[in-house]
């Protein structure tokens, strides 16, 4: 039997995915100046969840959004009628915020940048129902996404900024300061896959952790083939801004019933690295999961161990279904 080096069980197979649905936007478009071929950007933001567990929301104040053109004649700028508010937080797991649509020469463009409100570009809520004002890593009042996407002439493009708050908002000083770091990626979500799975044996792990006055969650982890190694587990430097799983693409935190969803993949090939975090049962809901160890896994094709595979592959358009089972005797 072959074996997976990343030791994982999983049953994958692959669907149809539903097509993206943009929204209008009746917002003010400042112009390129030339007269190409125009084409449509629908702009949403995407999430996944922030590891505080005393944290409800982290809000951005988005007033409009710059689009940086290989061409410069291609730049453009919209500025919205009203700052738009929205929670992070709210939109996980294939969510989206949707932010409005741009009228775009057709061309290649390398970002887009959020133009967040001067006084309060973005902040963060508790569970106390306490706000704190959150610092960009900018020192600007602009948030940008970086990720290169084409528009064609006369088609929409689906475009998703995924903020990852697993990795982009991190707390800078013991004093409660917050920062959120530009680690957000772009997606064109017209040429995009997802990962959604089942841990079968989750309820089975839980149950072995509580009997030990212990409580887990399980996060997994998607990294391009060949980008994981162990130091990836680490905390990467003192300062905390860069911390575990940095290089990750998407992250996931497996739900109550076992499930996971990662959405928003590009088209490649993918390893699954699931991490464990315990804390104490009878510390508070707002004490935070502490990283302990990665868990050991395998990963099949079809039900069958005879092909056991350490890679797995997202197609665009597609939905990759895996069910996994993880080794509790390690």
């Amino acid at each position: 039997m072959k074996r997976t080096k990343l030791n994982f069980l999983a049953v994958a197979s692959v669907c149809t995915a539903m097509a993206f649905t943009s929204c209008d936007s009746n917002d003010d478009v400042e112009e390129p100046q030339n007269t190409n071929s125009k084409g449509t950007v629908n702009v949403a933001a995407t999430d996944a969840a922030v590891d505080a567990e005393n944290v409800t929301g982290v809000f951005l104040n988005v007033k409009g959004i710059e689009v940086d053109g290989d061409d410069d004649a291609n730049d453009a700028t919209v500025m919205f009628d009203a700052t738009q508010e929205f929670n992070l937080m709210a939109y996980q797991n294939g969510r989206t915020y949707d932010m409005g649509n741009l009228e775009l020469n057709a061309g290649t463009y390398s970002n887009i940048t959020f133009i967040l409100d001067e006084d309060q570009p973005a902040y963060v809520q508790f569970t106390d129902n306490t706000t704190s004002n959150v610092d960009l890593e900018s020192n600007t009042n602009e948030y940008e996404i970086m990720g290169d996407f084409e528009v064609m002439a006369e088609s929409q493009t689906d475009l998703v900024a995924d903020v990852d708050l697993r990795k982009a908002f991190v707390e800078t000083t013991t004093e409660g300061e917050f920062m959120l770091r530009s680690t957000a990626r772009l997606v064109n979500a017209n040429v995009s896959g997802t990962i959604t799975g089942t841990v079968e044996n989750y309820e089975e792990m839980k149950s072995q952790m509580e009997a030990t006055g212990v409580e887990g969650k399980l996060v997994v982890y998607a990294y391009t083939d060949g980008m994981f190694n162990d130091a990836e587990k680490e905390d990467q430097d003192g300062s905390g801004l860069e911390g575990r799983f940095e290089n990750s693409i998407n992250s996931a935190v497996v739900a109550d019933d076992g499930t996971f969803t990662l959405a928003f993949m590009e088209e490649s090939d993918y390893e699954m690295v699931i991490g464990v975090f315990e804390k104490d049962a009878l510390e508070s809901e707002e004490e935070e999961y502490e990283f302990t160890s990665l868990i050991q896994t395998e990963l099949a094709v079809g039900g069958s161990l005879d092909v056991v595979l350490d890679i797995l592959g997202v197609e665009a358009n597609s939905n990759t279904d895996i069910s996994i089972r993880i080794d509790l005797g390690s």
